[in-house]
């Protein structure tokens, strides 16, 4: 076909054209019967869209009608409008789902689920349930728009990935089996954080974003120190924020990573930094004070590498204590710029207390 368009373009220009124009309309033809639009049925029946269920390769769905959110396998769906409302808890296994736009709201108690290869995007709707669980190989994505849960944003073996949009979690942000939550933009309130029980285990990837938590960081109760895990990396300012620490005091290990620009506030403890490094349990790239030395070592001539830690306590409160990696203070231009970006962190966090 290809051939014989290109050939006729030089036999006759216009029969070419017309023939280039006739590809056209028919590829467009083909995407259009290509997809499928949700009409206010049942999700998981094919009389619930205009062309079938969108549960096969090259059949992806749209909806931006109300309707009944359900149970469902190997969708290929974005949501751009529409509300999407259960009473019960539903569980999404394989494709994806991307909230655009529209809302997707459970009963007070309902959960939501995302497991075996599933990925869930909210990319700019609202999602509001009771809870919010990635399981066995399924993805939770935040990259925009607004998260609320009545009690637990839980990974338990699975991802959690938030990037952007504004994440509150009432109670637990949590990790178990193996799952990890990571946390680059946006911002993300929530009760507690951590690993909970004696079966806890999992990592949490701190790389940019605000995260407050109103109570503490917990390190599980597991008898294995390490099993539930804080690593502070990336290059983007962001920070992290809590009251205190919970859980075995033999698992607490807090990693930064060099050139992270995150910081970290314990409120409450204004030695809290200096103890967790004495004790070793605040690491740089994974080593501590029986590499590097004391306090007075790694806050002066820093690891070597242009980086030190520095710890500031805050003068409006003076039990709030700031960590932060940032390079040697090796001209007035760093120098600056490292003040310029703790004055902005203060002024934005007690902005943020005074609303």
């Amino acid at each position: 076909m290809l051939f014989f368009s290109t050939y006729m373009s030089f036999r006759n220009p216009h029969t070419g054209a017309c023939l280039f124009a006739l590809m056209v309309f028919l590829l467009q033809v083909t995407t259009l019967r290509g997809q499928t639009v949700y009409n206010g049925g049942n999700l998981n029946q094919n009389s619930g869209w205009d062309n079938g269920r969108p549960n096969t390769p090259g059949n992806p769905g749209t909806v931006n009608t109300d309707g009944i959110f359900r149970n469902l396998r190997d969708y290929d769906v974005t949501q751009t409008g529409g509300d999407l409302t259960t009473n019960r808890n539903r569980t999404l296994r394989g494709g994806q789902w991307t909230l655009e736009g529209g809302s997707i709201t459970t009963g007070a108690t309902n959960r939501i689920s995302t497991r075996e290869n599933n990925i869930f995007t909210l990319d700019g709707g609202t999602l509001t349930a009771s809870d919010m669980q990635s399981l066995v190989d399924g993805t939770f994505r935040v990259q925009s728009g607004t998260l609320s849960l009545n009690d637990d944003l839980f990974a338990n073996s699975g991802v959690v990935d938030i990037s952007g949009g504004a994440s509150t979690v009432a109670d637990r942000v949590r990790v178990a089996n193996g799952g990890s939550v990571t946390i680059s933009g946006g911002t993300l309130d929530a009760g507690t954080l951590g690993g909970f029980g004696g079966g806890a285990s999992g990592s949490f990837f701190f790389n940019g974003g605000t995260t407050t938590v109103t109570n503490n960081l917990n390190f599980g109760n597991n008898t294995t120190p390490g099993n539930v895990t804080f690593t502070f990396g990336g290059t983007s300012a962001g920070s992290l924020s809590a009251a205190g620490f919970s859980g075995r005091v033999a698992n607490r290990s807090m990693n930064f990573l060099p050139g992270t620009g995150m910081s970290v506030e314990i409120r409450g403890d204004s030695n809290w930094a200096e103890t967790e490094w004495d004790a070793g349990r605040l690491l740089y790239d994974g080593l501590g004070a029986s590499t590097y030395g004391d306090r007075n070592t790694v806050t002066g001539s820093g690891f070597g590498d242009g980086s030190r830690f520095q710890f500031f306590e805050d003068s409006l409160n003076a039990n709030v204590m700031l960590l932060v990696v940032i390079p040697e203070a090796s001209s007035l231009a760093l120098a600056g710029l490292e003040i310029a970006l703790l004055g902005l962190f203060l002024v934005c966090r007690n902005k943020k207390r005074q609303d």
